[in-house]
């Protein structure tokens, strides 16, 4: 009998997290410059895997649609650093301000 290990991902520290986040944004600029990936022709957030967290959802929605966060706060009516703290983790916003993330 085969006892089934369950595999989890390591404990990233908050800098290898960010860095992550931007590689993954770099890619995905370099994709859509390429013409890989259309820019506004698919729905990117089926290309991100459910499992992934809201807030970092958010932050690689707002790199691949080629915001800032002051952009973004703007656009959805927001402060930066509500948005900053949303990308972070550390702020869950309200149903009104998701939808108007997911909207800008």
């Amino acid at each position: 009998m085969s006892e089934r290990s369950e595999i989890t991902p390591p404990v990233r520290t908050f800098e290898e997290r960010e860095l992550a986040k931007r590689a993954l944004g770099e890619i995905i600029k370099t994709l859509v410059k390429e013409g890989y990936i259309p820019p506004n022709d698919i729905d990117f957030t089926q290309l991100i895997p459910s499992e992934v967290p809201f807030s970092t959802k958010v932050s690689l929605l707002r790199t691949y649609r080629g915001m800032t966060i002051g952009e973004l706060a703007e656009e959805i009516g927001a402060d930066k650093s509500t948005v900053y703290r949303i990308e972070e983790g550390n702020h869950s916003p309200k149903i009104e301000t998701a939808i108007a993330i997911a909207r800008a």
